[in-house]
Protein backbone atom coordinates (compact mmCIF):
# COMPACT_ATOMS: atom_id res chain seq x y z
CA UNK A 1 0.00 0.00 0.00
CA UNK A 2 2.63 2.18 0.86
CA UNK A 3 3.97 2.13 -2.80
CA UNK A 4 0.38 2.68 -4.37
CA UNK A 5 0.16 5.64 -2.00
CA UNK A 6 3.77 7.05 -3.07
CA UNK A 7 2.65 7.00 -6.60
CA UNK A 8 -0.48 8.56 -5.99
CA UNK A 9 1.38 11.56 -4.21
CA UNK A 10 4.63 11.71 -6.75
CA UNK A 11 2.45 11.65 -9.78
CA UNK A 12 -0.93 13.02 -9.08
CA UNK A 13 -0.61 15.17 -6.41
CA UNK A 14 2.36 16.82 -6.21
CA UNK A 15 2.16 17.74 -9.51
CA UNK A 16 -1.41 19.68 -9.59
CA UNK A 17 -2.69 21.50 -6.38
CA UNK A 18 -5.84 21.12 -7.33
CA UNK A 19 -6.26 17.04 -7.59
CA UNK A 20 -6.94 15.46 -4.25
CA UNK A 21 -6.64 11.71 -3.78
CA UNK A 22 -7.20 8.79 -1.16
CA UNK A 23 -5.27 6.97 1.28
CA UNK A 24 -5.33 2.99 1.06
CA UNK A 25 -4.42 0.78 3.69
CA UNK A 26 -3.43 -2.61 4.56
CA UNK A 27 -6.27 -4.02 6.50
CA UNK A 28 -4.73 -6.79 7.45
CA UNK A 29 -2.30 -4.61 9.23
CA UNK A 30 -4.06 -2.39 11.92
CA UNK A 31 -0.92 -0.87 13.04
CA UNK A 32 0.43 -0.46 9.46
CA UNK A 33 -2.48 1.39 8.54
CA UNK A 34 -2.41 3.77 11.60
CA UNK A 35 1.31 4.34 10.07
CA UNK A 36 0.28 4.93 6.65
CA UNK A 37 -2.14 7.80 8.10
CA UNK A 38 0.01 9.38 10.26
CA UNK A 39 2.80 9.37 7.31
CA UNK A 40 0.21 10.60 4.85
CA UNK A 41 -2.49 12.46 6.50
CA UNK A 42 -0.51 15.83 6.88
CA UNK A 43 -0.39 15.76 3.02
CA UNK A 44 -2.76 18.79 1.76
CA UNK A 45 -3.57 16.74 -1.14
CA UNK A 46 -5.10 13.34 0.72
CA UNK A 47 -8.87 13.50 2.00
CA UNK A 48 -9.88 10.52 2.63
CA UNK A 49 -9.17 6.76 3.74
CA UNK A 50 -9.97 3.95 1.16
CA UNK A 51 -11.16 0.46 2.76
CA UNK A 52 -12.21 -2.31 0.36
CA UNK A 53 -15.45 -3.04 1.76
CA UNK A 54 -14.89 -6.72 1.56
CA UNK A 55 -12.85 -7.56 4.96
CA UNK A 56 -12.16 -10.26 7.22
CA UNK A 57 -13.69 -8.39 10.19
CA UNK A 58 -16.12 -5.26 9.56
CA UNK A 59 -14.74 -2.38 10.51
CA UNK A 60 -15.91 -1.11 13.99
CA UNK A 61 -14.03 -4.24 15.47
CA UNK A 62 -11.57 -2.96 18.44
CA UNK A 63 -8.64 -3.92 15.97
CA UNK A 64 -9.43 -1.20 13.58
CA UNK A 65 -10.26 1.22 16.51
CA UNK A 66 -6.34 3.19 16.19
CA UNK A 67 -6.94 3.71 12.49
CA UNK A 68 -10.29 5.38 13.05
CA UNK A 69 -8.65 7.63 15.72
CA UNK A 70 -5.51 8.27 13.34
CA UNK A 71 -8.08 8.97 10.50
CA UNK A 72 -10.00 11.45 12.81
CA UNK A 73 -6.95 12.91 14.17
CA UNK A 74 -5.82 13.80 10.93
CA UNK A 75 -9.52 15.20 9.83
CA UNK A 76 -9.79 12.85 6.69
CA UNK A 77 -12.93 10.98 5.37
CA UNK A 78 -12.87 7.01 5.91
CA UNK A 79 -14.73 5.67 2.42
CA UNK A 80 -15.31 2.28 1.24
CA UNK A 81 -14.80 1.34 -2.04
CA UNK A 82 -16.67 -2.13 -3.86
CA UNK A 83 -15.32 -5.20 -3.48
CA UNK A 84 -11.71 -6.61 -1.44
CA UNK A 85 -10.86 -9.80 -0.10
CA UNK A 86 -13.28 -12.56 -0.58
CA UNK A 87 -13.58 -13.85 3.01
CA UNK A 88 -17.26 -14.69 4.41
CA UNK A 89 -20.07 -14.80 1.85
CA UNK A 90 -21.70 -11.46 1.05
CA UNK A 91 -24.99 -12.72 1.21
CA UNK A 92 -26.99 -13.97 4.02
CA UNK A 93 -27.59 -16.99 1.58
CA UNK A 94 -23.82 -17.46 0.69
CA UNK A 95 -21.59 -16.29 -2.22
CA UNK A 96 -23.37 -14.41 -5.45
CA UNK A 97 -23.44 -15.58 -9.34
CA UNK A 98 -23.32 -12.65 -11.07
CA UNK A 99 -21.69 -9.13 -11.46
CA UNK A 100 -24.85 -7.40 -10.57
CA UNK A 101 -25.54 -9.69 -7.68
CA UNK A 102 -22.25 -9.16 -6.49
CA UNK A 103 -22.44 -5.36 -6.69
CA UNK A 104 -25.82 -4.90 -4.83
CA UNK A 105 -24.18 -7.26 -2.23
CA UNK A 106 -21.40 -5.07 -1.60
CA UNK A 107 -23.40 -1.82 -1.83
CA UNK A 108 -26.32 -2.77 0.62
CA UNK A 109 -25.67 -6.39 2.58
CA UNK A 110 -21.99 -5.89 3.41
CA UNK A 111 -22.09 -1.54 3.92
CA UNK A 112 -25.09 -2.25 6.21
CA UNK A 113 -22.65 -4.75 8.26
CA UNK A 114 -20.30 -2.24 8.55
CA UNK A 115 -22.55 0.61 9.45
CA UNK A 116 -23.96 -1.90 12.51
CA UNK A 117 -20.51 -2.56 13.42
CA UNK A 118 -18.41 0.99 13.73
CA UNK A 119 -22.22 1.60 15.96
CA UNK A 120 -22.27 -1.50 18.09
CA UNK A 121 -18.87 -2.11 18.45
CA UNK A 122 -17.73 1.23 19.65
CA UNK A 123 -16.61 3.81 16.94
CA UNK A 124 -18.28 6.39 19.02
CA UNK A 125 -16.69 9.77 21.19
CA UNK A 126 -15.39 7.19 23.74
CA UNK A 127 -13.76 5.31 21.43
CA UNK A 128 -11.45 7.97 20.26
CA UNK A 129 -10.17 8.82 23.73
Amino acid sequence: MRGVNDWMRAEWLERDERLRGSIVLPTLDPDAAVEEVERLGPHPGFVQVLLPVRTEAPYGNPRYHGVHRAVERHGLVLGLHAWGRVGNAPTASGFTHSYLEDYLANSQVIVQAHVTSLVSEGVSPAARR
